[in-house]
C-alpha cells in the first residue's frame, strides 16, 4: 500500500513545476490553486501534526522531575470481518515503564509471553551515550546498537518511532484536534482527537496530470485512522496515546495504546553495582 508523507506531497508539488510549464494544465488557475491546496494542508500539519504533539509531549516527560510509570501496547496483525485481531499477532509487546525522579527508567517487556527486564540509565549530557542493560536473573548485560533492546537507548521516543514505522500515515498526515477535558493519572488534561489527512492529500494529487502518478494512486488502497492523545495542562506532558490503523484491503491492523498510570512518588531506580555488571557499556 502506498503510504503518503508531508514530504511526499511537497515533493510531488515541486515536481510538477515543470508539468505544469508543458502544459498538463490548461488553466494557470488550477496550478495555483492545487498549489495553495497542498499548502494549506502543510500548514495545517506543522501547526496542529499527530507527531508534533507527541513528540513535545514526549519532551515534557523527559523535562519531568517527579518521576512516573505508564504502560504501552504495541499489536500488528490481521482482522477478521468483525475488526478483531486474529491469531497468531504478528507483534504483540506490552512494556511496563518506570522513570524515577533522575530520569533512570526500568522497563519490563513481555512480547508474546516472553518477559525481558531492562536498565536504562539517564544521561543529562548529550555527548555522552545512553547506557541500556538487559538484566538477566539479576546480572546486567550491556545492549549493543545492533541487539535487541537498543531501540530503548532513546527511551519513549524509540518505541514510538517503531510504531511510527508501521504507521506512517499516523506518523506524517494526521492532525489533533481539541475535544475536551479530562484526568489522567490524577492529573487534568486537555484531549485531542486524531484526524487522517491523506484523503485531502490524494485529492490534491489527483489533480497533478501524471499517469504514473494516477496509477500510484489508484493502487493506495484504503485504510481507516482513528484515536486520541491527552497532554498534561501544566507541562504539556504526553499522558495517553492511542492510535489504530487499519489497512482495509490487507485487512491488516497496527494499535498503539501508551497511558500514565502514575505521576510522581515513584522510587529511586539504583544504577548497577559493578560486581552486578556481566558486560560493561563503554
Amino acid at each position: 500500500m502506498l503510504k503518503l508523507s508531508a514530504h511526499l506531497l511537497v515533493l510531488m508539488i515541486l515536481l510538477a513545476g515543470p508539468v505544469l510549464a508543458c502544459g498538463f494544465f490548461d488553466d494557470a488557475k488550477d496550478v495555483v490553486e492545487t498549489v495553495d491546496a497542498a499548502v494549506s494542508l502543510l500548514q495545517e500539519i506543522e501547526k496542529s501534526g499527530t507527531w508534533e504533539y507527541i513528540s513535545d509531549g514526549l519532551q515534557g516527560l523527559e523535562d519531568q522531575d517527579q518521576g512516573y510509570t505508564a504502560v504501552v501496547h504495541l499489536r500488528d496483525g490481521n482482522v477478521n470481518s468483525d475488526h478483531q485481531f486474529e491469531s497468531p499477532l504478528k507483534m504483540d509487546v506490552v512494556i511496563e515503564v518506570q522513570v524515577d525522579a533522575d530520569g533512570d527508567m526500568l522497563l519490563l517487556v513481555d512480547e508474546a509471553g516472553t518477559k525481558r527486564q531492562y536498565f536504562i540509565e539517564h544521561s543529562a549530557d548529550s555527548s555522552t551515550p545512553t547506557r541500556v542493560y538487559r538484566i538477566e536473573d539479576g546480572r546486567y548485560v550491556c545492549v549493543k546498537s545492533d541487539e535487541e533492546g537498543s531501540t530503548f537507548d532513546s527511551g519513549l521516543d524509540g518505541i514510538f518511532e517503531q510504531y511510527a514505522g508501521l504507521a506512517v500515515g499516523a506518523q506524517f498526515l494526521s492532525v489533533a484536534k481539541e475535544t475536551g477535558a479530562d484526568k489522567v493519572a490524577g492529573r487534568e488534561v486537555t484531549e485531542y482527537e486524531l484526524e487522517s489527512k491523506v484523503p485531502e492529500a490524494l485529492k490534491i494529487l489527483e489533480k497533478i496530470d501524471s499517469a504514473e502518478l494516477k496509477q500510484k494512486i489508484d493502487e493506495s488502497g484504503e485504510f481507516a485512522l482513528s484515536g486520541g492523545l491527552s497532554l498534561d495542562k501544566k507541562t504539556g506532558a504526553l499522558m495517553q496515546f492511542i492510535s489504530t490503523y487499519d489497512d482495509l484491503d490487507d485487512q491488516r491492523r497496527t494499535e498503539l495504546s501508551f497511558e500514565i498510570t502514575q505521576w510522581g512518588s515513584v522510587p529511586d531506580i539504583p544504577a548497577p553495582t559493578a560486581d552486578q555488571i556481566t558486560t560493561v557499556c563503554e
